[in-house]
This record gives C-alpha cells, structure tokens and sequence, in this order.
C-alpha cells in the first residue's frame, strides 16, 4: 500500500511542472526592418512567445517599436531582434499570460537610448514595485523570490522623456491541474490497486 501511496504523491507533483522561458521578440520583423504601433505595422497587442507559452504585450500609453538584429539605427543595439517603448514620460506596456494564468518574473534586460535626461523604468505588478535605471548599453536587471504568482506585470518611464529599449523577459510559468482531474486520477489509482487485490 505504501508503494501506491508514494506513486501518487509523485503522479500529483509531476503533473504541475514549472516550465521557464525567455521572450526575445525574435522573428517579429523581417531582416533590417523596424516596426511601430502608431502606423498600424505592429498595433497593440501583439502575442509573443517565450517557447513555452504564449504572452500578450499590451500598449497602454505612447507608441513601440520592434527591430530586427540588424536594424542599423536607433536604439540601442545588443545583437538580437528587440522591443522598444518610445520616449513619452509614463509611456507603459503592460505583459499578461494568454488565456489569463500566473507566472513568474525572474529577469528583463533593458538600455535608453540616451543618458540625458536620465531615465527611470519602473517594473510593477499590484503591490509589487521596482525602479531600474538603465544605461545606453544592455543590462540585465533581476527580480527578487517575491515576483511570483503574478497575472499583469507594467513596464512604465517614470523618469525623463528617453526611450528604452526590452529584451530577454525570463519567466517561470506552471501548469496547475484543475482539482477534479487530480481527483479523477486518484481514484483511478485506488481502484486499479482494489481490482488487483481482489485478483490476488
């Protein structure tokens, strides 16, 4: 009995895998292109994938922008197809999972366009609030244990009128299984084990 115990404790940890993924805007644009929501090339939302699911960005205030790796202008560049948000103060995306779900927020890699004037994005999610302040080349900026379970994270400009620029968003997601299926296979479990008793 002990053995079918552990098999289902272990049927019911298996069966809610935490997946990570990374969205790197890879594959939005074609070769050397750069595309913006104001002229209806990329319009709010778009859904984006981290490989693993599917995210929705949405734009709640000013305009963005996606560039191809070798789009040769503004903004900063680091190599890969990439996410800008323009430089209106309090401009702000707001990213949520498709179809609804939580996720968790480990990592963003963000640059400005300019150091003049500085310019602050603030990362949120309900209580939940922190204020990076990046520079005009890539850095990667890391979120505490604390962002999890999330269902909406914003990225706002709080600071100057710059422009920044996103890459590389690492997050967690989980597949729970709704209660009745767990139910449904625990008792699936408990009569195999009686009818091959009852053989015995």
């Amino acid at each position: 009995m002990k053995r079918w115990l552990l098999l289902l404790v272990v049927g019911l940890l298996c069966a809610a895998p935490a997946a990570a993924g990374t969205i790197t805007f890879e594959g939005i644009v074609g070769p050397g292109e750069r595309l913006f929501a104001n002229t209806g090339e990329r319009p709010s939302p778009q859904v984006i994938s981290d490989g693993v699911e599917n995210f929705v960005f949405t734009l709640i205030s000013g305009n963005w922008s996606f560039e191809d790796s070798a789009y040769s202008g503004a903004p900063p560049r680091n190599g890969t197809d990439t996410m800008s948000v323009d430089g209106f103060q309090y401009s702000t995306i707001t990213i949520q999972k498709q179809g609804g779900g939580s996720f968790d927020l480990n990592s963003v890699d963000l640059a400005v366009w300019t150091t003049t004037p500085a310019t602050m994005v603030r990362v949120s999610s309900g209580a939940l609030s922190q204020d990076f302040s990046p520079g005009t080349t890539f850095g990667t900026f890391l979120f505490p244990a604390g962002w999890a379970g999330l269902t909406s994270v914003s990225l706002t400009n709080v600071g100057g009128a710059n422009a920044w620029t996103l890459d590389n968003v690492v997050l967690n997601t989980s597949t729970v299984p709704e209660p009745a299926s767990l139910l449904l296979f625990g008792t699936g479990l408990v009569g195999l084990r009686s009818w091959r008793k009852r053989r015995q």
